[in-house]
């Protein structure tokens, strides 16, 4: 799936659930679809208490998402393209990515 226009082009992946490319005035930006993250850097403090252990699916969560379905909304000047995810923890939850 893709769309372009004067300067730029977006390409959309169904299989991988995200934007895979984008180029803009001659220059790639993007060149394959990014992972959402719920995981942040841990401190001393985390550390000390075990936290990257007992927080540890919050990382999995994001990075192993199972991508479900996409939408999208087209528009005079622009489009919506809606992904949903399933996370890799428990319990499961499903988000979306819109670009």
């Amino acid at each position: 799936m893709g769309v372009h226009g004067e300067n730029f082009s977006m390409m959309f992946d169904k299989k991988e659930g995200g934007i895979s490319s984008l180029k803009y005035n001659g220059f790639e930006y993007i060149t394959r679809t990014p992972k959402v993250s719920f995981w942040r850097a841990m401190t001393d403090n985390d550390t000390g208490a075990s936290e990257p252990y007992n927080l540890a699916q919050w990382y999995a969560a994001g990075k192993f998402a199972k991508y479900k379905t996409v939408s999208w909304l087209e528009q005079e000047d622009a489009l919506k393209i809606t992904f949903t995810y399933q996370a890799a923890c428990v319990p499961t939850f499903e988000f979306t990515v819109s670009e």
